[in-house]
């Protein structure tokens, strides 16, 4: 279970709640008002559109001004500064810079608490789970309520401590009676105690939280599997790969209810699911160490892990956005540098390559040197479409790739074959509803081991051109084949 509460103090990276965009809206307006000429709209801008490395980047330059501004500004910016830290995952600095708020002191006793909760919240992350579970009692000396409840649910949950979460639960639901995570939080505990039909109803309402709904799909699934119930459990799974096909482990459930449903077509299907899965694992490697890099305070190297991961399952957008945050973290660092050069050199973006490698000066050397002879490679291809296509494609920077992106991918399914797959899936990192590339990445994938990412493709495709009869009949009968009825 991959524990993804969503609290009012601060949401799980990733997950971007309107009422927290809106409060650090304005925050940034009262620090404008406190601050004449503080480039507030430019911050609250970087910060309701989750470019939080900019951000950060605003907030380092204002604190670090000769006069320091007032304490009330200084502290403005020192909360703002911890949000951004903990969306980009550095969480010891996150921590750091929250101590140093308590340590400046606070207004009330509930700031002081949601303060502490923050830092306990951060301790769980970095997997200090005993600290945590200090750091949020202390908190709860100080104020009671159902959002550093959550808190302490959510601690206590990562901690894999289900009976300890229990009491805050039932605290949470005396007081919002109605309210959904509480209700799939005792869920969880349920189902941890073997009562997976009594579960199922709790686990339900998970489905009811936006930010919980992959994760409350995949334990309702397990809850329905383990009742006797695999045709549900199923369906429930085949959603989750249908909008990612690179989960493991709803590939291997899913793999299971088929065999326990029956029958030989569904045993065909299992066997291709878990050949699938084989393949999943061997391009994912070995377990990833990223959470560890993370709660060392290595986030950037932790971004850059997780960038090459994606990268080796096909995903380049998920591959960018990682290598985006890294860069946020680390934008001189040369090893985030060198990777998103390299990144580009193997898709044929030389000029891109070329530019990033510019900030390193001569410990880009060698690199540059590749991408050189990338360049004398491509003027030696013999003439016709495939050769301009690829020398517009390496003519161009990243944000205006897509048009010869389109271009290089008609040109080389006649002409270099090789190159189709990686060109298609770098054109769904530029436009995901490209449907050049996600014509040829359905077709692509028509090999009956491959069934999962063809499913994730043709629902893509359907959903970039929904007037598409044909398309949407034939992802309604996939789904059937796949539901094993």
């Amino acid at each position: 279970m991959v524990e993804n509460s969503d609290s009012e103090l601060f949401p799980k990276p990733g997950i971007r709640t309107i009422r927290v965009l809106k409060l650090l809206t304005l925050s940034c307006i009262y620090i404008c008002c406190i601050c004449p000429g503080l480039p507030a709209d430019e911050l609250a801008d970087d910060l309701a559109a989750g470019r939080f490395d900019r951000a950060l980047r605003q907030i380092e330059v204002l604190l670090a001004e000769p006069d320091g501004g007032s304490r009330e500004k200084r502290q403005r910016l020192l909360e703002l500064r911890a949000k951004c830290l903990f969306e980009l995952a550095n969480y010891p600095a996150c921590e750091e810079t929250l101590l140093g708020l308590l340590d400046t002191g606070t207004t009330t006793r509930l700031h002081k608490a949601e303060l502490l909760a923050q830092v306990a919240r951060l301790r769980s992350f970095q997997n200090d789970h005993s600290r945590a579970g200090e750091t949020i009692e202390r908190a709860l000396e100080l104020a009671d309520n159902p959002d550093l409840r959550r808190v302490a649910i959510s601690i206590a949950l990562r901690a894999r401590k289900h009976e300890d979460a229990l009491p805050h639960i039932k605290k949470v639901l005396a007081k919002l009676p109605r309210d959904p995570r509480a209700h799939y939080q005792l869920g969880l505990i349920q189902q941890r105690r073997g009562e997976y039909q009594l579960s199922i109803p709790a686990l339900k309402r998970g489905l009811e939280v936006a930010a919980l709904k992959n994760e409350a799909s995949f334990e309702l699934a397990m809850a329905l599997r383990k009742s006797g119930r695999p045709r549900e459990a199923l369906a429930l799974l085949i959603d989750l790969l249908q909008e990612d096909p690179t989960i493991e482990h709803a590939c291997y459930q899913a793999a299971r209810c088929l065999l326990e449903i029956g029958g030989p077509g569904q045993a065909r299907l299992a066997a291709y699911l878990l050949d699938y899965l084989k393949a999943l694992k061997k391009s994912s490697g070995p377990s990833s160490r990223d959470h560890h890099l993370a709660a060392a305070g290595k986030a950037a190297e932790a971004w850059l892990l997780r960038a090459t991961t994606r990268e080796a399952l096909g995903d380049d957008a998920g591959s960018l956005v990682n290598l985006r945050k890294a860069e946020g973290l680390s934008p001189l660092s040369p090893a985030v540098i060198l990777q998103g050069a390299r990144f580009f050199l193997r898709r044929g973006l030389l000029e891109e390559s070329r530019r990033r490698l510019a900030r390193l000066g001569s410990a880009g050397e060698k690199l540059k040197s590749s991408v050189n002879e990338r360049a004398r490679a491509l003027n030696k291809l013999q003439s016709g479409p495939w050769k301009t296509a690829a020398l517009q494609l390496a003519a161009c920077g990243w944000a205006e790739a897509e048009r010869p992106l389109v271009e290089a991918l008609a040109a080389s399914r006649q002409a270099a074959p090789g190159k189709s797959v990686s060109l298609a899936r770098l054109l769904l990192a530029r436009n995901p509803a490209s449907q050049p590339a996600l014509l040829f990445l359905t077709e692509h994938t028509g090999a009956p081991r491959l069934v999962i990412p063809h499913l994730h493709y043709l629902a893509r495709l359907c959903a970039a051109d929904p007037e598409n009869a044909l398309r949407r009949k034939e992802l309604a009968t996939l789904r059937k084949l796949l539901l094993g009825s």
